[in-house]
Formats: structure tokens, sequence, C-alpha cells
């Protein structure tokens, strides 16, 4: 007993990890090489995390959504009241009843409507990879491609047709560092207390 307490304590120090096979009960060992974290990867345990605000509001130059602004917010006020009545006409429909709660109870959305729309322009440009999208709104990249399944209909009802753009983007500083080189509005000047 002693020796198989001392051989777990081994393996869990050089970076090795065990599981019980359930038909024999014995337990088997897997040796794995312990990486680095790199700057793009994010450990499993960790939430997505979000852009800040100031950040996230630059997602929506038109360098990267190919509209301008005053257009863009048109279009998101125009859709995302569509898109909020078919999600609710659908959630209805899955329950077969009215709902009991009033709208607005319950937990607040962390992916709004208004950041789906946006998701689905910024995809549409095909500058982002669903997997960066998910980094940036903070969310999974499958959540991204449902968002874009449900939204690219809306967007084609309406006929709204988007440029594609040449750049591409695979990480979060890319396309910061893109906004600072090319963005069509001039950085914030922020005066410093002496």
């Amino acid at each position: 007993m002693r020796v198989a307490r001392r051989v777990r304590e081994a393996a869990r120090r050089n970076g090795s990890t065990e599981r019980r096979d359930r038909a024999s009960g014995r337990l088997h060992h897997a040796h794995h090489a312990q990486r680095a974290p790199t700057a793009t990867s994010t450990p499993h345990s960790a939430e997505p995390r979000r852009w800040d605000a100031r950040q996230h509001t630059r997602l929506t130059d038109p360098e990267l959504t190919g509209i301008t602004r005053s257009k863009l917010d048109t279009l998101i006020s125009e859709l995302a009241a569509l898109q909020g009545a078919r999600r609710e006409e659908q959630r209805r429909h899955r329950r077969g009843r009215e709902r009991q709660r009033a709208p607005g109870a319950g937990p607040r959305q962390a992916f709004t409507d208004p950041d789906r729309i946006l998701a689905t322009i910024l995809y549409q440009r095909g500058c982002f990879t669903h997997a960066l999208l998910g980094e940036l709104f903070g969310t999974s990249s499958q959540t991204i491609t449902r968002t874009i399944q449900d939204t690219q209909p809306l967007l084609d009802q309406h006929g709204c047709t988007i440029p594609r753009s040449t750049a591409r983007f695979t990480t979060p500083t890319d396309v910061a560092a893109y906004l600072d080189a090319y963005s069509t509005e001039p950085p914030d000047n922020i005066k410093h207390a002496c």
C-alpha cells in the first residue's frame, strides 16, 4: 500500500497523470510533457476573457466592419429587436406555452443581441475565425458558430451585404495592432495629471 502511494506521488511530481481501468482496477500512468503556456493559449480552467469596454468598442471600427458607424448602429438597432423577437418565438414554440416569468427576469445575457450581430458582421468580412471571435467576445467558438447560423438569415433578409476584407487575424493582439496602424478614428488623447 505504501509503495503504491509513493509511486502515485512520484508520478504527480513528474507531471504524469493516472487513471484507474474500470474493468481490471489497475492504475495506468500517462506521462505528459510539461508545456509552457504560449502568449495566445489560455488554461482550460480559465474563463474566456472579454476585451475591456474601450477595446470592445474598437471592434465597431469601419476598418474592421466595412461599413460606417452610423450604418452599423442603425443595422444593429433594427436587427437586435428582430433577433430578440425571433428567439422569444423559438423559445415559446419549444416550451409549448407562453413564458411564466416576465421578460428580463433571470440572469443577464453575457453575449447580447448587438454583440451577436457585430460578431456575424465581423465574420462575414473574412478577417476573423470562430475561435478568435469567441475569444474577443468572451464566449466559445461553438456559440459563435450558432450565432452566425442564426443571424446570417436576418442579415440576408435585410439585404445587407458586407464587403470582404484582405486582412486576416489570428490573435487579439493582431487585431489591436491592426487598429493602431489603420484605424479610421484618432486615438484618445488623455491628459495626465502632473
